[in-house]
């Protein structure tokens, strides 16, 4: 080993601290991107198995096709394995997988197609798509796609901030490269040197960083899987995630790696190679003094005093490690506000999806009125259920000119047609809001459309202008059945109707409930909902299925409460990928803002040292880092947060197609990162000026 090498392994060994963060810091980059690959693997893993399950292991499958004729296919040479379903007329079809699968499948499936005058036949295209064959379907491609851009993400964030941990080793080797130049070292041993201590770190981080990428990931599929099970019971289907140990995630993460950690180290290697002998022993080479950039506002040696002034020179004169920091931090305020965004819109969709349930099970049924009354009555019978029955009779009726205003939800095409909805109310409630009706049935006109979200807010409409005495025709599926006349209107939906099944796109008419009865016991085309409150919707449904058995074709058993959490359970799902992944590029963050700020202090040692004797007292001294941990705060903040925002209302701009409902600022996310940020500058500040404990003025300044 030459000269130039063992003093870069003495130097990593002297610096244990900052060897260690570089290693931290690569190792969470290799773990984050064996992570996403991985759990791309994984992903497909499932996809294939639950394909081979439910559709079937081939690549090309012929159909109907004589037994000799598929006997012949079957011994073909491009096939691997092989199995027959019997087809029409003493037929089989022969389903078969490729042993070397490629982009020319579709070719060699008509070649032998043609060969045997086989005039059906099909190639499998999905499944060749998830095994890796790019054919017709794009599925695969798709995730190879959303995997390719978080590791762009990820390697662009390393690159900057591993970046910054070599250019602060190369900031504290400035000294030992001038001394090793005067002493005739070239700038290609120089270079090499830094290059050395990047191959040193990577030997070192890489297997590390896989290691944790898998354990990571086997954590991670390990909580998915239980957070799943619901899902999985609830559509009969398995989704259960293993790891794959597959040779791909581990190149792609070495290749990866090893390019982000020479990339990383180039620039710094380069300009330690350029520095003089001179400047690199007189350590010049980091502050730059231009009169113009350290000029200083007036109003800051107001606000702050002449420390606040000190501070502030201080940190232009040295602008690579104050940038570094700045970018470091500002990339982590705009992960955590962008994913922080993208969580709170799933979150949003499903709550605006079932929030409106305040219910467990929704049972909905169709026939006469007759059975309708029989099922409800089965039930009732349940027992540890609350019930409550809701009861209509759909039909079409024509509106008088005006009667809906433009913000009706329902504008029909075919004139002044409109669907009506016929709800029983009780008679001793009804009589209290209509007189004593003469002649004609009377009804009350629910006139609102209900809550719902357009143009991005929740909103609720008056939708018709009806005055008391209109006359509604009620035409069923078999023309005319009467009219009703509006007795009264009101704007609030009685709470025999849930409000999460209520129709707010028709015309909603309460009657007495005598008088529905009277009306609809022949029709056949009545509809009824029962929803229902219990402590187990399970077992509920379980025994409104045997119940209602007889009456299968007409019922329908929506399990609300275990819906409800299936979708909770996916958003969950969402926040441990979302905040591992912020969590873990977060980490890579911080290890280079410690980094960045402790050396930097441990480098200010002469300064710190001039400035004592000049007459500053320690409390000056802590005011004046105080002041710089708060500019790299602010300074990152003012970046950081509009991009954040900018990104997360892109998040709520592209989640419109699920739902709508209004943006909201991250009050909390801003919240959290102004804290964090200022907790850790403040933090390693304080940690890198206790670091330096009681400084000798004079041993200080003689270290030339």
């Amino acid at each position: 080993m030459n000269i130039m090498n063992t003093l870069t392994l003495r130097h990593l060994r002297l610096n244990k601290g900052r060897t260690l963060m570089t290693v931290l810091g690569i190792m969470l980059s290799v773990a984050m991107v064996c992570c996403v690959a991985g759990f791309v693997m994984s992903l497909r893993d499932v996809l294939i198995r639950e394909y081979k399950e439910n559709q079937g292991d081939y690549h090309v499958a012929y159909t109907d096709v004589a037994p000799d004729t598929a006997a012949k296919i079957e011994r073909e040479g491009v096939f691997s394995s092989y199995y027959t379903k019997p087809g029409l007329e003493g037929t089989v079809s022969v389903y078969l997988r490729l042993a070397r699968p490629g982009r020319g499948a579709a070719g060699v499936a008509e070649g032998i197609a043609q060969k045997y005058s086989v005039a059906s036949w099909d190639v499998n295209s999905q499944l060749l798509a998830l095994e890796g064959v790019f054919v017709q379907d794009g599925t695969m491609l798709a995730f190879v796609t959303i995997a390719a851009i978080a590791i762009a993400v990820i390697v662009i964030g390393s690159v900057v901030v591993i970046a910054n941990a070599f250019y602060i080793s190369s900031s504290e080797r400035v000294r030992q490269f001038g001394l090793l130049k005067s002493a005739g070292a070239t700038k290609g041993q120089i270079g090499r040197s830094v290059l050395f201590e990047a191959g040193v770190l990577a030997a070192v981080a890489i297997p590390a960083g896989i290691l944790l990428g898998f354990l990571v990931q086997a954590a991670a599929l390990g909580l998915t899987n239980g957070l799943l099970d619901g899902i999985s019971d609830l559509n009969s289907r398995s989704l259960t995630f293993r790891v794959v140990f597959s040779p791909v995630p581990i190149y792609v993460c070495v290749a990866i790696a090893s390019l982000t950690v020479l990339t990383s180290a180039w620039l710094p290697a380069r300009r330690a190679a350029e520095l003089s002998p001179v400047d690199a022993i007189r350590q010049t080479g980091d502050i730059k003094i231009r009169a113009k950039r350290l000029k200083t506002s007036r109003l800051t040696q107001k606000l702050f005093g002449f420390e606040g002034t000190l501070a502030a020179k201080s940190l232009k004169r040295s602008r690579g490690k104050y940038r570094a920091t700045v970018v470091s931090l500002t990339v982590s305020i705009v992960l955590f506000l962008s994913m922080s965004s993208f969580i709170w819109v799933m979150n949003k969709a499903i709550e605006m999806g079932y929030g409106g349930y305040n219910f467990d099970v929704l049972v909905y049924t169709g026939g006469d009125m007759s059975a309708l009354d029989k099922m409800g009555d089965l039930i009732g019978t349940i027992p540890n259920a609350q019930v409550q029955a809701i009861q209509w009779t759909p039909l079409q009726t024509t509106v008088p000119s005006g009667f809906a205003t433009e913000r009706a939800l329902e504008q029909p095409a075919n004139g002044d047609s409109y669907s009506l909805n016929v709800y029983p109310y009780p008679d001793d409630a009804f009589a209290k809001l209509v007189p004593a009706p003469q002649g004609e049935i009377q009804g009350i006109l629910i006139n609102t459309t209900g809550p719902f979200t357009r143009g991005g807010k929740v909103r609720e409409y008056t939708p018709y202008r009806c005055g008391i005495g209109t006359k509604l025709p009620l035409l069923g599926a078999g023309g005319g059945i009467g009219s009703v006349v509006v007795g009264a209107v009101q704007s609030e939906i009685p709470d025999s109707i849930p409000s999460a099944v209520f129709p707010g796109n028709a015309v909603n008419i309460l009657v007495p409930e005598t008088a529905y009865r009277n009306m609809f016991a022949s029709s056949d085309y009545s509809n009824a909902e029962y929803a229902v409150t219990t402590a187990d919707p399970a077992a509920f449904c379980g025994s409104a299925e045997k119940l209602l058995a007889p009456y299968k074709q007409n019922v329908s058993i929506m399990n609300v409460a275990e819906q409800a959490r299936m979708n909770r359970n996916i958003t969950s799902v969402v926040m441990l990928f979302g905040y591992g992944f912020i969590a873990m590029l977060s980490l890579i963050a911080v290890t280079s803002v410690v980094a960045t700020i402790s050396t930097g202090m441990a480098l200010r040692r002469r300064e710190f040292a001039a400035l004592y004797s000049a007459g500053m007292t320690p409390k000056g001294m802590n005011k004046m880092l105080h002041l710089e941990s708060l500019m790299y705060g602010l300074k990152s903040l003012l970046i950081g947060l509009p991009v954040g925002l900018a990104l997360s209302y892109l998040i709520y701009m592209a989640m419109g197609n699920v739902a709508v409902f209004a943006y909201q600022i991250p009050w909390d996310a801003i919240a959290i990162s102004a804290a964090a940020v200022m907790l850790l500058t403040f933090g390693t500040m304080r940690y890198g000026r206790r670091k330096l404990g009681n400084i000798s003025i004079v041993e200080a300044i003689r270290k030339i």
